[in-house]
Parts: structure tokens; sequence; C-alpha cells
């Protein structure tokens, strides 16, 4: 809810139109990121600088650092990472799909008193299609396999839709179509620990390549 739509190339004074642009963004999220704080939602990593937060977020989330797994437990697609009750080896596999080729790169930022706000590229593969290509594939499993035990017994089920899903997750990494997304990460500081970034699944949504969790559906 916190990203806008990028806007044409600017003309004339294209430095104070930039100005403007930012400075009318972060007007516009202060009263949004109230509501964060008060429900909670700030995580306690801290940097430095608020660009120093993105690149620690960003890099912590494609590393897999349990701290930051544990700090956005409440964003969907970090819970899913979290606690999708995979083996290590599938986890793994989810894991590397996902980050294998994304990127990111912040543009522009700015500030204000405690509340900043950056800009971001995000690159990687095209992942919008996987829930629909896996929803056939499971559909085709258990039409083939409709009388068998692998798809009376439930564990045997929830194990073979795993390997179909990743299976769909590995083949969107493989091909060479990438998506990229331009947003606006808000950020806040409590004047003494540094700056910390508030995601959202929208935000997580551009990270996973347009990934679609089957909630959204």
């Amino acid at each position: 809810m916190y990203h806008y739509p990028v806007p044409g190339s600017a003309t004339g004074t294209a430095a104070a139109t930039k100005g403007i642009l930012m400075s009318g963004i972060i007007n516009t999220i202060v009263s949004l990121l109230v509501a964060v704080f008060v429900t909670g939602g700030v995580s306690n990593i801290a940097q430095e600088t608020p660009r120093e937060a993105v690149n620690e977020f960003f890099t912590g989330l494609t590393e897999g650092d349990p701290q930051v797994y544990e700090l956005y437990m409440d964003n969907s697609y970090i819970n899913l990472l979290a606690n999708s009750g995979m083996s290590d080896e599938d986890a793994s596999r989810m894991h590397s799909a996902l980050f294998e080729d994304f990127q990111w790169e912040i543009t522009d930022s700015a500030e204000r008193e405690n509340i900043a706000v950056c800009k971001v590229t995000l690159t990687n593969s095209d992942f919008s299609r996987v829930l629909e290509s896996y929803e056939k594939d499971s559909h085709d499993y258990v039409m083939d396999n409709l009388y068998e035990d692998k798809v009376t017994d439930k564990d045997q089920l929830a194990a073979a839709c795993l390997d179909i899903y990743l299976d769909c997750l590995e083949a969107a990494a493989d091909k060479d179509e990438s998506v990229e997304s331009e947003i606006f990460i808000p950020l806040e500081s409590d004047g003494f620990s540094g700056w910390r970034v508030i995601p959202d699944d929208t935000i997580m949504k551009a990270a996973a390549g347009g990934l679609v969790l089957p909630a959204e559906k």
C-alpha cells in the first residue's frame, strides 16, 4: 500500500521536480506509518542510514537470515519461507529458486526527521504464473493417480504436491524471463538505534518476481 506509479520523465527543472516528488511521497506515507507503529509492525533490525537498512533487509532475505525471518514473520511471503514445514532440502530448493537471480538497486532516497523512503528497482525471474502451473500439474497428478495410495494417503499426496510446486518454481527460475519493478520502501528511525525497513506483501511480491500466493487467488 506504500507504492505509487513511477511518473514520466521530467523536463525543465528536473532536480526540483524530483525533490517535490520525493517530498510528496514522504508526506503521503507519514500517516500510514503511524498506523504501522501502533500495531507493532516495525522490526528491531536497525542501520545507520535508510540505504543501509534496505541493503541489510534484502541481503538477509536472499541469504535466508533467521533473524530477518523471525522479525518479519507477519509478512505472508516470509512466513511461507520460514514456516513451510518443509525438510531442509526442500526449503533450500524453494529459497534457491526464488532468490538465485534476485537483484536490487536503490536509485533514490529521502529523509524527514524520523521518516524516510527509498526508491528501489527490483529484478527477479518471472514467477507470476507459478501458481497457475502448479494448479494444473497437481490436478493432472491427482487424476492420473486417482485410485493409488499416493493420492488417497494424505501424507503421500502432500509430499507429491510440494514436489510439484517446487518443480514449478524451479522451471520458472530456469526460464530466460525476468520482471522488473520500481517500488518505494518506507523506513522509520527511533532517533537512537537507527533506521528500520517496514515491509509489506506488495514489496515482497515484487521481490519474489510477482509470485502469487494461494491465499491471494
